[in-house]
């Protein structure tokens, strides 16, 4: 039976092709901000905190205690996101209004994420017509940086502004340049972002210990069924995609964008990219559409919770388990650490003697 190749053994565009891609779709998400959001006019994105944040701390402000449900910056949620993504942000909102901002912003992160998407081939481009990108870009999301932290190792180094997916696509892989590029961009924007805004960690943690829209899918009904991405340990992508299940972050469509990665086929790319469609779809018709009025919280609203709920089902279901399937249809083969190979093989000769007990004590064994 033939298969289709790896994205590996296509034609990989040179660097010149890369880039010109790259500035295509950074040109191209940008665009499609500033058109969205003059179509929309009274959109709040979920950017907006952070270019409110940025200028508060630039001027010496503390953005945790003016964010949030009734106070300076009325948003549904308190300030979440660590001082280091609110110190890279400042960097375009210093000097860039909010809309070009947004512009700036998701337009940068999709250039890099497409110069990383051709490393190996075009195979991954249908992610760029994916509702996940989709969604990512005119949400104004951090979900394209993330994907491109997976696909260019020296991005790792801005992990820290969302740690708990940056650590997930960039430490699981298990890539030494990935790992040394998180570790030393997290020590040195830790420190900068403590001169930025002093004390910013209690802050930070106290808010996100009150922010429960923030669940692992493995916690859904179906979510342990993620756990058999552990018979292929070897291979990179099913410990990111281990990594993405264990970790507790939204379950809205555009962050499954960083599960593109799994993909090693066009058509695993586009399958994906379909089902991130009809996952976007079902999320807008679940939406309640309750109004929460001035001050309101998202925070403490039951129906948000349910919402958010029924919207990780549905990722689930269409993203995380088609990407289980095609993991598993692969040999569990890679180049991995000595010291996990190490703990792996300890790991089977302690299941080997629980697995031959439970089969002599089958009836009629």
């Amino acid at each position: 039976m033939t298969t289709m190749p790896d994205f590996g053994a296509a034609a990989v565009p040179s660097r010149r092709a890369r880039i010109a891609i790259a500035v295509a779709v950074a040109l191209a998400a940008g665009a499609l901000s500033l058109v969205w959001s003059a179509k929309l006019p009274d959109l709040v994105s979920d950017f907006d905190h952070l270019w409110y944040a940025a200028r508060v701390a630039v001027h010496g402000g503390n953005p945790y205690a003016v964010i949030g449900p009734g106070r300076a910056f009325d948003y549904a949620w308190v300030e979440h996101y660590p001082a280091p993504a609110i110190l890279l942000v400042a960097a375009i909102a210093a000097w860039l209004p909010l809309l070009a901002t947004r512009a700036a912003f998701i337009g940068l992160s999709s250039g890099a994420l497409a110069y990383g998407a051709t490393r190996d081939g075009y195979g991954r481009l249908p992610l760029f017509l994916s509702g996940s990108f989709f969604m990512a870009v005119t949400a104004t999301q951090w979900s394209p940086l993330i994907t491109a932290m997976a696909l260019c190792p020296a991005l790792a180094a801005l992990a820290i502004a969302k740690p708990n997916l940056g650590a997930a696509v960039t430490l699981a892989p298990l890539d030494r340049r990935a790992v040394i590029a998180a570790v030393v961009g997290g020590v040195v924007l830790s420190a900068a972002s403590l001169v930025f805004i002093p004390g910013w960690p209690a802050a930070w943690l106290a808010n996100v210990r009150g922010t429960g829209h923030f669940v692992a899918p493995i916690r859904h009904a179906a979510g342990p069924l993620l756990l058999l991405a552990l018979l292929r340990w070897r291979r990179p992508e099913a410990r990111l995609l281990l990594a993405m299940a264990c970790v507790p972050h939204t379950t809205m469509v555009y962050e499954t964008l960083e599960l593109f990665v799994v993909a090693r086929r066009r058509v695993e790319t586009m399958l994906l990219a379909l089902l991130s469609w009809v996952a976007w779809v079902s999320q807008i018709f679940l939406n309640p559409r309750v109004p929460l009025g001035p001050g309101g919280s998202l925070m403490t609203d039951p129906r948000y919770a349910a919402y958010v709920h029924d919207v990780g089902d549905v990722t689930l279901a269409l993203m995380y388990l088609p990407c289980l399937i095609i993991v598993l249809r692969r040999p569990n083969e890679g180049t991995v650490p000595a010291w996990l190979a190490r703990a792996a093989r300890g790991g089977e000769a302690l299941v080997r003697p629980l697995l031959t007990r439970a089969r002599a004590a089958r009836p009629g064994a």
